[in-house]
């Protein structure tokens, strides 16, 4: 693309940004109440998450998380019902300073954290990829708008360090990459096989780590104390993911498991064996591919990546974190295999969204629409090299039709008919029940639209998922046989970071 063309496409995607950031922030500021409230939903959990640490409180219990939500808008269905935040202690020092503003100021500041958080992971991620940022924009937008409009800030938080520490490391700032990995741990799940790796492989980093987990471990303690740190690997973990098995937009092993009728209590022990597993291959994976290259970025991409794959926990949002992973993939490879741009395409479609009832005649052709631009525009900037005419022109038609084909086969498969929630009304808990007990009957409602559709739509991601694990399997895997079969045997290897 020339590059007056290219500052023209620019022009228009900025546009294009500034008038959807308008649209968001009129959006944002007019839903005030009523049953249809929706928009940055999640946010009142860690809005009195918060207030109740600043009681001095325990944030994992019924009450007064519960007197504090029902204050502020939300579903009708979620009435008398403490929407839980199984957050680490450490989180809630930051969310026990916000709690301190007026409830309509905390929502705009967290939509402004939210927002730049968006611009670093977008930022960050092409330029360890080296590609055009437009093009991860394009690509990372679903899954972004998906996190904001419910209001969940940290795995975009998480997925911004992620991708921010391996900005950092590949430029060998060992110290401020290990701050990333540090400040990654907002949401725990995502973060630890990044954080492990880099602890274990990278010796320079692991001083840093180690003073930046002490840290974190004194400000949980400082912020929750003692006892709720306890318990929150006691009993709010291992509750919270019992009562989200059936949960429709999990993604995780568990889920699968449960769906075919295995038991929840095994589901939850295979899902977390599963994720214990996938952390060990994304570790291994890490160290063989960064020795051999020399790309010490793959210490924090590589298990990120792995880590999404299989688990007791995983939603949409959180696969968005293995995305700027399987995108440095991409600009390892997509010389050679174009195909391997189009599955991540498929990665980065939300399609459960084809799921939603709310879906149907011009509202779904006018987000299926969405969806192929936003994936046309996101592969022509990836491929460079199929900028002749034909060879473009062929693969918009391929990408185009793929998308189009996936979704309306998607939207196609019978579903079953599942009225509005309805208000599940209060509970009777006690005050020191966990308040994902209280979520338990949110869930089980939500369960009843799992179907045939629900786990179809989920199988396009989990396919390009487990791809872009195998792949630097396979591609160390050739490596080898071309060092086996290159006669000059003395010729010189990376060496990595030893």
């Amino acid at each position: 693309m020339a590059p007056n063309d290219r500052r023209r496409v620019s022009i228009i995607v900025v546009g294009i940004a500034i008038v959807a950031t308008i649209l968001l922030v009129l959006h944002f500021s007019r839903l005030r109440g009523g049953s249809s409230f929706s928009f940055f939903l999640d946010f009142n959990a860690f809005y009195c998450g918060g207030q109740v640490v600043a009681l001095r409180a325990d944030p994992y219990h019924v009450q007064p998380l519960l007197d504090c939500e029902d204050k502020y808008p939300r579903l009708e269905a979620a009435r008398g019902i403490a929407i839980p935040a199984p957050l680490p202690g450490y989180d809630f020092v930051p969310l026990a300073m916000i709690s301190r503003l007026p409830y309509e100021t905390a929502r705009f500041c967290a939509l402004g954290v939210m927002l730049v958080s968006c611009v670093v992971l977008v930022v960050a991620a092409a330029g360890i990829a080296r590609c055009s940022v437009w093009a991860v924009a394009a690509m990372l937008a679903p899954i972004l708008y998906n996190s904001i409009n419910i209001g969940q800030s940290p795995p975009i938080l998480a997925a911004s360090m992620i991708a921010l520490a391996a900005f950092l490391m590949a430029r060998r700032y060992y110290v401020w990459a290990a701050v990333a990995c540090c400040a990654a741990m907002c949401e725990p799940h995502m973060a630890l096989p990044s954080y492990l790796a880099a602890l274990i492989w990278v010796p320079r980093c692991r001083l840093p780590l180690v003073a930046g987990g002490l840290t974190l471990a004194l400000l949980s303690v400082a912020a929750i104390g003692l006892p709720a740190n306890l318990e929150y690997f006691d009993r709010v973990l291992p509750t919270h993911s019992l009562i989200e098995v059936h949960h429709p937009d999990q993604y995780s092993l568990t889920w699968i498991l449960g769906y075919f009728g295995v038991p929840d209590q095994l589901a939850v022990l295979l899902g977390t064996l599963s994720y214990v597993a996938m952390l060990a291959v994304g570790l291994l994976i890490a160290r063989r591919y960064a020795a051999r290259f020399g790309t010490p970025e793959a210490y924090v991409l590589l298990p990120a990546v792995s880590a999404m794959l299989a688990g007791p926990f995983v939603h949409l949002f959180q696969i968005g974190g293995a995305i700027p992973g399987c995108l440095w993939l991409v600009n390892r490879w997509r010389a050679s295999t174009p195909s391997v741009v189009v599955i991540l395409i498929v990665l980065a479609m939300p399609w459960i969204a084809m799921t939603d009832w709310h879906f149907v005649g011009a509202k779904f052709l006018g987000f299926l629409s969405w969806m192929i631009v936003l994936a046309l525009f996101a592969a022509w900037e990836l491929a460079p090299q199929w900028r002749d005419r034909h060879a473009a022109i062929k693969f918009a038609a391929v990408t185009a039709a793929l998308i189009a084909l996936l979704g309306a086969g998607i939207h196609a498969i019978p579903t079953r008919v599942v009225p509005p929630l309805a208000s599940a009304g209060p509970r009777k808990l006690q005050e020191s029940a966990l308040a994902s007990s209280s979520y338990a009957a949110f869930v089980a409602k939500m369960s009843r639209q799992n179907s045939d559709q629900t786990f179809w739509a989920k199988v396009p991601t989990w396919l390009a998922l487990s791809f872009f694990v195998a792949l630097p399997l396979c591609v160390t895997y050739q490596q080898k046989l071309a060092d086996f079969r290159d006669a000059d045997l003395d010729h010189s290897r990376p060496q990595g970071l030893w």
